[in-house]
């Protein structure tokens, strides 16, 4: 069962974190997918982390090039994006729907974000090596609210 599907079944508000972040396309993506779903925009929040503030600072922005918006409908480019410039602005209501916030995985200020239902990293892990891939991966674990749901890693990050 995909993501859509377990929040579409969920009775309860949902939260994904996505770790790392990047510049915000796989959080507004999952936002997307779920408004496009019908998910209620109160059903869920969405939060992305990054170490990098420069990319935190350009997932704020939700400005995007064409070769990032390669993989999405002429109708999903029109009803949530504004052209100007040959550039891509993330419409207001799906931007309001992530936050964003500078943390290191492996930093003590991480347990302050909560836990999660639902938690992705991809393209993380392929940085460390074993043992830090292990290491990341426990805590990457440890912040799921429950452990039915499995951390969602990227297929370059498998071990």
């Amino acid at each position: 069962m995909d993501l859509v599907e377990l929040v579409k079944k969920s009775s309860a508000d949902i939260s994904i974190l996505c770790a790392p972040s990047s510049t915000g396309e796989e959080p507004y993506s999952i936002a997307i997918a779920l408004l496009e779903a019908g998910v209620h925009p109160s059903k869920f929040k969405i939060l992305g982390i990054d170490i990098n503030a420069q990319v935190i600072f350009k997932a704020k922005e939700a400005i995007y090039i064409q070769e990032h918006m390669r993989n999405l409908s002429p109708q999903i480019i029109s009803k949530y994006f504004a052209m100007e410039h040959e550039k891509y602005t993330l419409s207001q209501s799906v931007k309001s729907l992530v936050s964003f916030e500078v943390i290191n995985l492996f930093d003590e200020s991480l347990k302050a974000i909560g836990k999660f239902d639902f938690v992705f990293s991809r393209n993380m892990l392929i940085y460390f090596d074993k043992e830090t891939k292990l290491k990341a991966k426990k805590i990457l674990d440890n912040l799921r609210k429950n452990e039915i749901n499995d951390v969602f890693f990227g297929h370059a990050d498998l071990f």
